[in-house]
């Protein structure tokens, strides 16, 4: 039996969703894996993954980590990491996101330099912080692979010349045969159901640009269009009340609703029409291909990951990253053309089946560690 420790200090988002679903999905028959995971940003969802997995058979140990950099607290987490693997003679170490990827890659090495290292980064946001570079380059003497989450990514990665040992693995996701659509959104605001919905999912920061999605509001609020669509965002974050106050101040509150996290995220985004993404970066995009997967034309900032998923005229349209006013020209033309939205959700949902599969995603993934293993 071939012993795998996942180390994820990212317990939110999309980082947390791609590990989750390596988790819920992998062979344990072939593997024997173990979950190292913090709590430090975890939200009430994670605990209710963190049973499944332990219900599943993973073996599940929480290790304090915190994402900001502390040489003391870091230190401790790392000596806690490296006795973990020193006890259990672990045959592959996979690391995901930028701390638990440091901190792992190094223990796991220092342990015996026999183990193999993976590690995702899930966005190694080289262009937000010149240190996180330099770090990623001094860390990698102790990576065997990396595996970036979308071609683009990979690409980055190549670009910045951190290393050339890395290869793409597309996330994936959920995807479903036919559309369901109802009128979640519309019965739970109170809106008529010929009202058109757009919405956008993500925590509320400075990366998802939350600002940009309700100006793009505002602008069509206050433009010589009639019919305006309703704009929500799912999800929560330390942005909050800033958001809250430009809704406030801009007087949208009647065409906008914050509904905060949600465990029924599937149900809506089939009471939606169009969907939104603001962000300005990140490494794959989970939330566009769910969109997508649920047969909706998504309308999405040109950014690396993103742009792997959308083909732009077919399954949506990618726009630059602040540009609501492009935005808004798409949303009226999607809201006026019934038959060009519905033709663009379906081309989406195709592509999310024939690109972007979960358990493509873990197939691939468990592939990998045959391969450093030389066993496949």
């Amino acid at each position: 039996m071939i012993k795998i420790l996942h180390i994820l200090e990212a317990t939110l988002g999309g980082t947390r969703r791609h590990v989750i679903d390596l988790l819920r999905l992998i062979d344990l028959h072939q593997f024997e894996v173990t979950f190292c995971y913090s709590t430090e940003r975890a939200d009430e969802n994670f605990f209710v993954e963190l049973e499944d997995m332990k219900g599943r058979g993973v073996r599940c140990v929480e290790i304090k980590m915190h994402r900001e950099i502390s040489i003391i607290r870091d230190l401790k987490s790392f000596i806690d990491i490296y006795k973990l693997i020193l006890k259990n003679n672990f045959d592959v170490i996979h690391a995901h996101s930028s701390k638990a990827g440091f901190l792992g890659r190094v223990a796991a090495k220092l342990v015996s330099w026999k183990i193999k290292t993976v590690y995702t980064p899930n966005s190694m946001a080289l262009n937000i912080n010149k240190m996180y570079k330099y770090l990623e380059k001094l860390v990698t003497p102790f990576t065997d692979v990396i595996i970036a989450v979308s071609e683009s990514e990979k690409q980055e990665i190549l670009n910045a010349k951190i290393t050339k040992k890395v290869i793409s693995i597309n996330s994936g996701v959920k995807t479903f045969e036919k559309r369901k659509p109802n009128n979640s959104i519309s019965n739970e605001l109170n809106l008529h159901n010929d009202k058109m919905v757009v919405v956008s999912i993500g925590r509320l920061t400075r990366q998802k640009d939350p600002i940009t999605f309700f100006q793009l509001a505002k602008s069509m609020l206050k433009s010589q269009y009639e019919n305006s669509p309703f704009f929500v965002w799912i999800g929560d974050g330390e942005l909050r009340s800033e958001v809250e106050k430009f809704i406030s101040q801009n007087g949208i509150q009647s065409n906008c609703a914050i509904l905060g996290w949600r465990t029924d995220v599937d149900h809506l985004l089939w009471g939606a029409d169009i969907f939104i993404l603001t962000s300005i970066y990140e490494s794959f995009g989970y939330v566009t291909c769910e969109a997508m997967a649920h047969f909706l034309p998504v309308i999405a900032t040109n950014v690396v990951g993103t742009s792997d998923i959308i083909e732009h005229g077919k399954t949506g349209y990618l726009v630059e990253t602040g540009d609501y006013h492009k935005m808004a020209e798409y949303v009226e033309y999607l809201c006026k053309n019934d038959s060009v939205r519905n033709e663009m959700g379906l081309n989406g949902s195709k592509r999310v089946i024939n690109h972007f599969n979960v358990n493509d995603m873990v197939n691939n993934t468990q592939n990998i560690y045959l391969q450093l293993l030389g066993e496949s």
